[in-house]
């Protein structure tokens, strides 16, 4: 649902995003997923911090930095 919100609302887009990563990390425990969608947030908003600093955080949990 967040994600077709997203869609309907470009200029929400990365926030939208940014909550369904959290969901995906937090609620989920879902790493991968979580990973792909903070991925997904920088290829159409390379600058956007919050996004690298939860995958900085993931990597750094794997080692696989």
């Amino acid at each position: 649902m967040l994600r077709r919100e997203a869609d309907l609302q470009p200029e929400r887009e990365a926030e939208l995003r940014l909550r369904v990563g959290e969901l995906y990390e937090v609620r989920l425990d879902d790493v991968d997923a979580a990973i792909a969608t903070y991925e997904d947030i920088l290829n159409f908003d390379p600058s956007n911090s919050e996004a690298l600093e939860r995958l900085e955080a993931l990597y750094s949990e794997r080692e696989e930095w």
